[in-house]
């Protein structure tokens, strides 16, 4: 009767062969079961080969089956056969947003969630659903990286921006600033305005072809950064030490970022430092761990 059944299930038409009934029908029970076993190694092979993780859960939301994609994502439970999706949640320290099918995990990875009954009848202790993961961090991460863009565009862009244009209506109109330092004014806007849009297009630069990396003299560099901070630290009163080595230091580096990113410093360090204070620059090579 199950081979029956069976055969009703699966259409299989295999001839079986024997002397009397008995064989003919162990013959064909034994093809079916060996269709069945190939059938449920096929289905386990496609589950572990998929990127994405995969779990099979049974009707009370227990994990029956996972692939190695969901081990490395649920790191934290070895064996996860058993638990709950709530364990394993937990374990992981998993943030779930049920509203956008997503899960976000403590160092900052994101997944998209999705899942899907599985067919056939229910039953108790039986697979009842297959939920699969597909990790969309990289997509979560230029989100981000969007969303600081409209947020420099719409403030730090603007800033400048709206200050010229004020500047410049004082042109036409009386006013007690003289026109030497209304220009004075629109100059140093201008050249921040200036700064910025370079800056910007400079790191859209290295994030799409990557930092130009040549042999170069730290040391010198760095003395040329501080040298044009001097400016704005002698108009606060602030003292610029310099402890850079008089000798060559050279490493592998993009000489334009990393000048760049010394005079970010320096000018910060000189913007929020009181009058009067002192900036300390120094150079040194680091031990080696």
């Amino acid at each position: 009767e199950e081979a029956d059944r069976l055969v009703a299930t699966t259409g299989d038409t295999a001839k079986a062969d024997g002397f009397d009934l008995v064989a003919r029908q162990v013959n064909r029970l034994g093809q079916l079961v060996g269709e069945v076993s190939n059938a449920l190694t096929f289905v386990r092979s496609t589950i572990e080969a998929s990127p994405d993780a995969i779990l099979v859960l049974d009707d009370q939301n227990a994990v029956m089956l996972g692939n190695r994609a969901a081990s490395r994502l649920f790191s934290e439970t070895p064996d996860p056969v058993g638990l709950t999706l709530a364990d394993l949640y937990l374990n992981q320290c998993v943030t779930v947003d049920p509203e956008q099918a997503e899960i976000a995990m403590r160092d900052g990875r994101a997944f998209l969630f999705a899942s899907a009954p599985l067919a056939g009848t229910l039953k108790k202790g039986r697979a009842s659903r297959i939920l699969a993961f597909r990790d969309i961090s990289e997509i979560r991460r230029r989100q981000r990286e969007n969303d600081e863009l409209i947020e420099f565009l719409s403030h730090d862009m603007r800033s400048p921006q709206v200050a010229i244009m004020a500047l410049a209506a004082e042109l036409g109109a009386l006013t007690r600033v003289s026109s030497a330092l209304r220009s004075s004014r629109i100059r140093s806007q201008a050249q921040l305005t200036l700064g910025l849009a370079d800056g910007f297009v400079q790191l859209a630069r290295v994030r799409e072809v990557g930092a130009d990396f040549e042999s170069h003299n730290l040391a010198f560099l760095l003395q040329e950064a501080v040298d044009r901070c001097h400016a704005p630290a002698m108009a606060k009163g602030i003292t610029l030490e310099r402890d850079i080595p008089d000798d060559l230091v050279f490493a592998d580096i993009d000489p334009g970022q990393i000048s760049r990113m010394a005079g970010n410093l320096i000018g910060n360090a000189v913007k929020y430092t009181q009058y009067g204070g002192r900036v300390i620059i120094s150079l040194a090579k680091c031990k080696s761990a």
